[in-house]
């Protein structure tokens, strides 16, 4: 196994669930991922919500890092929330917005569709990040809170139900 990413484990082995209070529960996996070129940053400004054909978070970390990118969260298809990286580093996940974004990856499987646990993993861990970090006037799409292909041109996170992300049109929906 490669030493940079020495430390990867079975998901199942891991218990180092936390409770934010806020009803969510984040796994704290930052002490076994580490991706390449993580910097501090100052202010987080956008949320970029990322979709990966892999099936589960360890494979798609395996995937991200061989290729040089990385990702805060993570969000598996049981709806856990997988803190993969500390929020006040940048990763490589969006060109020209890294510096001021975090990055959450919902794991999919090829072809498989987002399932509703995921969804409101995703709106509980939005309405943490965007109350945490102060982000103003959160409305998807178009303020503080893009999907990959918002930004640049790529299909990610593929198909999605913008009726089940909280936060379109300024209001949580």
């Amino acid at each position: 196994m490669d030493e940079s990413i020495k430390g990867l484990t079975q998901l199942a082995e891991r218990e180092a669930a936390t409770s934010t209070g806020d009803g969510i529960v984040i796994v704290d996996e930052t002490a076994y991922y580490h991706f390449k070129n993580h910097r501090r940053f100052r202010t987080i400004k956008e949320i970029i919500i990322h979709h990966s054909w892999s099936k589960t978070i360890d494979s798609m970390a395996r995937t991200l890092y061989n290729r040089g990118y990385g990702t805060h969260y993570a969000i598996s298809r049981a709806g856990v929330i997988h803190h993969l990286t500390p929020v006040n580093r940048v990763v490589s996940h969006c060109v020209h917005h890294n510096e001021v974004a975090i990055g959450i990856d919902i794991i999919r499987g090829e072809g498989q569709e987002i399932l509703q646990c995921q969804y409101d993993a995703l709106n509980r861990l939005l309405d943490v990040l965007v109350r945490d970090h102060r982000i103003q006037n959160p409305q998807l799409h178009k303020s503080g809170i893009f999907y990959h292909r918002d930004l640049r041109p790529t299909e990610c996170p593929g198909v999605i139900d913008d009726s089940k992300i909280h936060y379109c049109g300024g209001v949580k929906c």
